[in-house]
């Protein structure tokens, strides 16, 4: 059995891309997984081996090195980090530079900075995936050399969701997303439709407007009808989705989200819930009408868009919403990520 070493900066379990390869691949492979500590709950996988470093890139590369030099290593996979090159320096092997995600920061400086940054590094590396066509071509101006492996998703909670009533939920973070204007969409949703009906929220992550929002939510008088919980590991979250029948993906339709496929929704369809979710570029090959609605970044559309998925409920089947989606799911992802990995290393 060939090992593969993963790395990323983030904890080990809370990139959920690295989590299902490891879960799905390890009876192929003896997955060896280098992460940083974020103090968050460790995430166990039966038969992978996980190293913890304390952050601070001297830290994570000392320990990378250390482990490369006591362990028969096949091939090297990280998610891009900066200074990523001197892993050319550390392992004379097989290496798969890995690029989930262009720059989504909101400063226009840094994100041309950092994108040119990956672009640089990229030129030191034979093998480069990422997740789909468009972000290679952002970031690398072409995708023909580029492997594409998508992202994916599993049934969290599968179930003949019903619609008498209507419960909403949102996974993800808070950093950057706006989530807030999906906040003061349900509180217009009420001032312009005036429906006598019920209603709830479920909003699942952490970020910096995590405050502003229970702020804002205690400001429009909605306690009762939205809930924040912070962050819950993906392995807990099948709770959650027992009682929720609407997925949100709400991600603000700007230059630098544009090429970003939000995962959530290939959750929530594989879970049986229709989606309300924003018009990017990235959404919209995905979200068809027999799915749910495509809605612009504002409060009024957000409404709008809530009121259409009510008003169209008998329309919305989650086994077929399942089943027009399963080519997403992670068992099928992950064999095509299988033969990519197995075509590096069989190369000569």
């Amino acid at each position: 059995m060939k090992t593969v070493l993963i790395f990323t900066k983030n904890q080990f379990g809370y990139i959920t891309d690295y989590l299902m390869y490891c879960k799905y691949l390890k009876e192929k492979y003896s997955f060896i997984f280098v992460c940083v500590d974020e103090n968050k709950k460790k995430i166990v996988v039966e038969d992978v081996q996980v190293f913890y470093s304390s952050a601070g890139y001297f830290n994570f590369v000392s320990l990378i090195k250390k482990i490369l030099s006591t362990q028969k290593v096949d091939l090297l996979v990280f998610k891009y980090f900066i200074g990523c090159t001197v892993l050319k320096l550390l392992f004379s092997g097989k290496i798969l530079f890995d690029l989930r995600s262009a720059s989504v920061d909101a400063n226009v400086l840094k994100r041309k900075i950092f994108d040119n940054l990956v672009r640089l590094e990229a030129l030191f590396f034979t093998h480069i995936s990422t997740i789909n066509v468009e972000l290679a071509c952002k970031v690398f101006g072409k995708s023909n050399k580029i492997k594409i492996i998508p992202l994916g998703a599993e049934e969290i909670n599968y179930k003949d969701r019903q619609f008498g009533s209507y419960s909403l939920i949102y996974v993800g973070t808070l950093y950057n997303r706006k989530i807030i204007d999906t906040i003061r969409g349900i509180k217009i949703f009420y001032e312009k439709y005036n429906l006598d009906i019920e209603l709830n929220y479920d909003i699942i992550g952490d970020g910096p407007e995590f405050q502003l929002m229970q702020d804002e939510i205690i400001k429009l008088n909605l306690s009762t009808k939205i809930s924040m919980y912070g962050m819950i590991p993906y392995a807990n979250l099948y709770s959650y989705f027992e009682k929720v029948n609407i997925g949100i993906s709400y991600v603000p339709m700007t230059s630098y989200f544009s090429n970003q496929p939000p995962t959530k929704i290939f959750e929530y369809y594989l879970s049986g819930m229709p989606v309300i979710a924003t018009k990017t570029i990235a959404t919209i090959p995905f979200v068809k009408d027999e799915f749910g609605v495509l809605i612009k970044d504002t409060p009024e559309s957000f409404a709008d868009g809530l009121y259409e998925i009510i008003q169209n409920y008998k329309k919305w089947n989650s086994k077929s919403i399942k089943d027009g989606n399963i080519v997403y799911h992670w068992k099928n992802i992950c064999d095509d990520y299988s033969n990519y990995l197995n075509s590096i290393l069989n190369m000569v």
